[in-house]
């Protein structure tokens, strides 16, 4: 389509494919949330926090506990008494029968169940592993539609590796556990966030014949093979040299899980690290000196002086020892529960959940479980559960998501608290609990732990914001959805960029910030995702950001329903963000919805325009009468005394005229009255017109205006806007 005009001048559209070549991708830095302001590192004396959110869980006889009130509730914060804030309960099983209705997406991070799904590739074979795919997706769909689940694998060579973060999209998670991310079977898509993966190949999961059409390895084999590179680095060596081999992998297993519990701290609410692994060797705990010695080693010169080099042997490694008691003390510190479930006992035949969950001693060992004493080690000492041959995991953890089905938030704002290394230990007490058992965040940090991830920390923090649609943020930002009548779905996303704010703490001559709107629907499931990087020059266009800031127009491919959209604006060298939240309805290809609105901007600011180019479908601009462009107005701030303001309307071919309705934020009428036309355009089909409206004799305050054709009973189109 040719340039869009702006009826009052000629807008500047940004080209940000040429920009962002200049600029590049710079790696983002992390912001500081402000309860957590100054340098990682040995912490002393006190700190204080606004307000600390508190999920704890109420269990008997295996059931949950329903019914309490905050009266109910003690919190001790360090030795000092909390008085409760904020009150909030929870059932995910009510949830069930209607999450729309519900409002699953708008639930607290800090109230819903985290389950990541922890592959550990450095013991597994490939059947085991394949086994405990089956077994994850098994449970994926026994998950209550609150709860966010992710995927992650470990192995020596990387340590623990995030594949897919929290998200409440089952899709993406599903697809995860499939593909473990291939790139044989996975369209990858970049979200900074970790949100969604990406989309599976065109039939790869069932393609069995060769790729290229002849000869050669399948879809499904090559990425098996890619998946098991990992595996192939792990192949054992001499068995002479495999106790100290397996004794530093290990070692290494246990520092990588103790950072990954260090990364978990940033989210909030309680987190379920389902360790899909065959442990290691229970002999590096507790020694083998109660074994014979092997024929190797009576061949030995001298058995004895190679037991008297290595101790580990004969007692277990006592620094590993110390190791997993550091691990177990992070993954608490940072409210994770360890399930262990031994990939070596998932068989292919056996029975169906007929054991009993408890200590690894009391259960019959009817298969090698080499590794059973260090994963029941996992898991007694972070409160979670330990399981040996359950072939059905859905069934196996039916007790867990049974038992915590119920949590109760308490907030609390603590005032400083004496701390040494910046940890503030919590308490709660529950009157009447009796002999039941009660689960809550063991406590919390002031400032963030030491560590070399604080980048990814903070992106898995502003995750949980995104996915519970807490707007806000440093950066000034707002959102809005149009849905196109006759495009099949297609909905123009609006996002409007605070300049100034953007650029606060930004130093240098080159600006990037990468926008990202997601479209979440009553499920929780992304169906839409958008994202651009947009590069500026200062040198440029730094009066015009400055001075107003910059809009994103960019397209959504979308079934008929209702979303909300939920844009992340960040500046990739500041780390400063913003999140902005709009509802949106799409409805069906002839039924009549929601007229298509916005504000046009008044003059005075020269906003930047920037075009969304990453989807392979470019929008065509819908903001438009004849040959004229107009530049929306996201809410924008009217004045008493301003005479008119402009509204764009796409109306059906034929209207006669608008009926406008003023509603104040508490829902009652201040105004209402027919709308003016003015300049209008359009075929047999639909019209594009323009439409005054005048906040004359508005008090100052938040209103809505409702514009909908005159005499229709259709859905009205619902335009923000305030009054100073």
């Amino acid at each position: 389509m040719p340039t869009p005009r702006h009826r009052l001048g000629s807008p500047t559209w940004l080209v940000c494919g040429a920009l962002l070549a200049a600029t590049g991708s710079p790696a983002g830095a992390a912001a500081t949330p402000p309860d957590r302001a100054g340098a990682a590192g040995t912490f002393t004396g006190s700190a204080e926090v606004r307000v600390v959110e508190v999920p704890v869980q109420v269990i008997r006889g295996g059931q949950p506990v329903r019914g309490l009130t905050a009266a109910d509730f003690e919190v001790w914060a360090g030795k000092e008494k909390q008085r409760i804030v904020g009150f909030e309960a929870i059932d995910v099983d009510a949830l069930h029968a209607d999450p729309a209705a519900a409002e699953v997406t708008r639930l607290p991070a800090s109230a819903r169940r985290h389950f990541l799904f922890l592959f550990d590739l450095s013991q597994s074979t490939p059947t085991s592993l394949e086994r405990a795919q089956r077994a994850a997706l098994q449970l994926v769909d026994r998950l209550s539609p609150a709860d966010l689940a992710g995927v992650a694998v470990y192995n020596p060579a990387r340590g623990p590796r995030v594949l897919l973060g929290f998200t409440s999209d089952r899709a993406q998670v599903d697809l995860a556990l499939r593909t473990f991310g291939s790139s044989q079977l996975v369209e990858s898509r970049h979200d900074w966030l970790g949100l969604v993966m990406g989309q599976q190949k065109v039939d790869a999961m069932q393609v069995d014949t060769p790729i290229t059409g002849g000869k050669g390895p399948s879809a499904k084999a090559l990425a098996s093979w890619e998946i098991l590179d990992d595996l192939r680095d792990l192949a054992p060596l001499e068995e002479s040299a495999n106790e100290a081999t397996d004794r530093d992998r290990a070692r290494m297993f246990a520092r990588g899980m103790s950072d990954l519990g260090t990364l978990l701290e940033s989210v909030a609410g309680r987190k379920h690290v389902l360790l899909l692994s065959e442990g290691f060797a229970s002999q590096l705990l507790t020694g083998r000196s109660g074994a014979e010695p092997k024929a190797d080693e009576q061949d030995s010169d001298s058995v004895e002086a190679i037991y008297r080099a290595d101790g580990d042997i004969r007692f277990g490694s006592g620094r590993l020892q110390s190791q997993l008691r550091q691990l177990a003390e992070a993954m608490r510190r940072a409210d994770c529960v360890v399930h262990s479930i031994d990939i070596a006992g998932l068989q292919n035949e056996g029975r169906q959940i007929g054991g009993e969950v408890g200590a690894v001693r009391d259960l019959p060992v009817a298969r090698a479980g080499a590794g059973n004493d260090s994963l029941f080690f996992l898991s007694k000492e972070t409160g979670g559960t330990f399981f040996r041959n359950y072939n059905d995991l859905a069934a196996a953890m039916s007790g867990v998501l049974r038992a915590t089905a119920v949590t109760y938030l308490l907030t609390i704002q603590p005032g400083p608290i004496e701390s040494r290394d910046g940890y503030i230990p919590l308490r709660v007490e529950v009157r009447g609990a009796g002999k039941g058992e009660i689960s809550a965040r063991p406590g919390y940090f002031v400032l963030p732990p030491p560590g070399a991830q604080q980048a990814l920390r903070e992106r898995m923090r502003i995750a949980g914001e995104v996915l519970e649609g807490r707007a806000g943020g440093a950066v000034h930002t707002t959102a809005l959805g149009v849905a196109l009548p006759g495009a099949d779905g297609r909905v123009c996303a609006v996002v409007e960029v605070d300049g100034e704010s953007l650029l606060t703490g930004h130093v240098g001559d080159m600006v990037s910030a990468e926008v990202t709107v997601y479209a979440f629907d009553p499920a929780g499931t992304i169906a839409a995702v958008a994202r651009q990087l947009v590069g500026l020059d200062l040198r440029t266009v730094g009066d015009r950001l400055r001075g107003a800031g910059f809009k994103l127009f960019a397209g959504l491919d979308l079934a008929p329903g209702t979303y909300e959209l939920r844009a992340l604006v960040r500046n990739t060298v500041s780390g400063r963000y913003g999140i902005a939240t709009a509802q949106l309805a799409v409805p069906a290809l002839g039924v009549e919805g929601a007229l298509p609105g916005v504000f046009v901007e008044p003059p005075g600011r020269d906003w930047l325009l920037v075009r969304e180019t990453s989807s392979g479908q470019p929008l065509a601009y819908p903001f438009t009468v004849g040959d004229k462009a107009m530049v929306p107005a996201i809410a924008p701030r009217l004045r008493t005394g301003q005479p008119t303001t402009s509204v764009w309307v796409e109306v059906p071919a034929g209207a006669t005229g608008l009926e406008g309705v003023v509603k104040r934020a508490d829902g009652g009428v201040a105004a209402s009255g027919p709308l003016a036309f003015g300049e209008r355009t359009g075929n047999a089909g639909a019209e594009r017109l323009l439409a005054t409206f005048s906040a004359a004799g508005l008090a100052p305050g938040a209103y809505t205006l409702e514009v909908r054709v005159a005499g229709s009973t259709g859905a009205a189109s619902a335009l923000a806007f305030t009054v100073e």
